[in-house]
């Protein structure tokens, strides 16, 4: 219900009453010049309550829908003011696959550069159902060209959204006429010359190890990210990723390549509880990666476990519900969502996230407002859960992480200070 159907109502209701009072003062004076006629019959007595009954009713009615209204309008502006507080706040992104932020239409459009049949999405996306989509994806970045324009339209979403810091992870592939490292030189040239413009958004790499493939092909992109990570003209490369279809592949068989990654100096994110595997959640846990993704099917003893050692979860709340098959709604994702309302009820470190913007149609903004609006995080607890994030990020960099730190900082104390103040969101 919109504010202007709300304040109509209410208008309305006003009006109403004010014919309400005017008809009961009539009534009244009436009533009192045929009492005395009617005083000996029993009639009078009928005739007064029921028509006192019928004001009074009336009235109570009115009265009851107006608060009713008003409560509603109050809510409303109240939603919207917070909707419009997380739209403005600086956000930092930790999860986000590069490929999964493909824009449907770019997507389209690509395909049909390639004289390949358009994709369309399934009515209901599910965790099997969003593996299917990769093969339409990879088909349709063909070449370096391609994988350009895809990060750059990736690296403009999030700066819409008001994201100063993302950690993009993308997977390496040898494309048309080009290698491995050619698609990660790629990805890199396209965050040098964003950099370069006059966005505030630092984009970051992380190199993904789909666990669905050998463990010879994680070898080859861990030799890779090694070799860029340690050249001294690197700034944008900062971690791994071991991510992919949970139902393949053993963790076990890559924890020395990881060990060799975090030996190296990278920052280790794992995909971890996407369904119910206890023995190998516990291996990972064991293993300490830097943060975890997801963790959605984690025991509680699980879960403190993470919480004791202080590993840092990302949340995806779209995502994380369609691939649960749960329904994308406020109720549903307090209650559904195990892990957001333990991290939320017990102060947990975790993040907000996208996992894969375009698959999902969803965005920065979205997910922070979904999960203020489930658990009616009032303006200070959305900033906490975005500042929180600041001590998260993989950037190895003092200098820039202070710079993000004091970015964050100072716009979320001038946006409160606008809000003590009694005024609108922050520009």
């Amino acid at each position: 219900m919109s504010l202007s159907t709300i304040n109509t109502g209410l208008g309305f209701i006003n009006t109403i009453n004010a014919h309400i009072a005017l008809a009961s003062t009539k009534w009244c004076t009436i009533l009192h010049k045929t009492a005395a006629k009617l005083v000996h019959k029993r009639r009078f007595f009928f005739l007064l309550g029921s028509l006192s009954t019928l004001l009074l009713s009336s009235t109570l009615f009115f009265h009851n829908l107006k608060n009713k209204l008003l409560l509603t309008r109050n809510k409303k502006a109240l939603q919207d003011r917070r909707k419009a507080f997380t739209r403005s706040l600086y956000k930092i992104e930790l999860h986000c696959h590069l490929t999964g932020s493909l824009r449907l239409s770019t997507l389209n459009s690509l395909l049909k550069s390639h004289n390949l049949p358009p994709y369309t999405p399934p009515p209901t996306l599910t965790l099997k159902s969003c593996f299917t989509a990769f093969p339409h994806i990879h088909s349709a970045i063909k070449t370096v060209q391609n994988l350009s324009r895809v990060t750059f339209e990736c690296l403009a979403d999030l700066s819409y959204a008001n994201v100063i810091y993302a950690e993009i992870r993308t997977t390496p592939r040898a494309l048309l006429n080009s290698t491995k490292s050619d698609y990660v030189e790629t990805v890199l040239s396209c965050f040098e010359e964003w950099s370069l413009g006059d966005s505030k958004l630092i984009p970051r790499l992380i190199i993904s190890i789909d666990r669905s493939k050998p463990v010879s092909e994680a070898s080859e992109n861990v030799q890779i990210a090694i070799s860029i990570f340690n050249h001294p003209s690197n700034k944008y490369l900062v971690g791994i990723d071991l991510g992919g279809d949970p139902t393949k592949g053993t963790f076990n068989d890559f924890i020395p390549i990881l060990t060799l990654a975090r030996t190296s100096g990278l920052k280790i994110t794992i995909h971890c509880a996407e369904i119910i595997n206890d023995s190998e959640i516990d291996s990972i846990l064991n293993f300490r990666p830097d943060r975890l993704g997801h963790f959605l099917t984690c025991t509680d003893s699980q879960f403190k476990t993470a919480r004791d050692n202080e590993i840092p979860i990302e949340v995806c709340p779209t995502s994380n519900m369609l691939t649960m098959g749960m329904p994308l709604d406020s109720i549903s994702l307090k209650n559904k969502h195990s892990t957001l309302k333990r991290c939320i009820e017990t102060n947990a470190s975790f993040s907000i996230s996208t996992d894969d913007p375009g698959m999902f149609e969803t965005n920065p903004i979205r997910e922070l407002w979904l999960v203020s609006k489930a658990f009616e995080l009032d303006e200070w607890r959305i900033a906490g859960v975005v500042w929180d994030m600041v001590d998260q990020v993989f950037e190895g960099n003092r200098k820039t992480r202070a710079y993000l730190a004091r970015d964050v900082r100072v716009r979320i104390k001038k946006m409160l200070r606008v809000l003590e103040e009694g005024g609108g969101t922050a520009k």
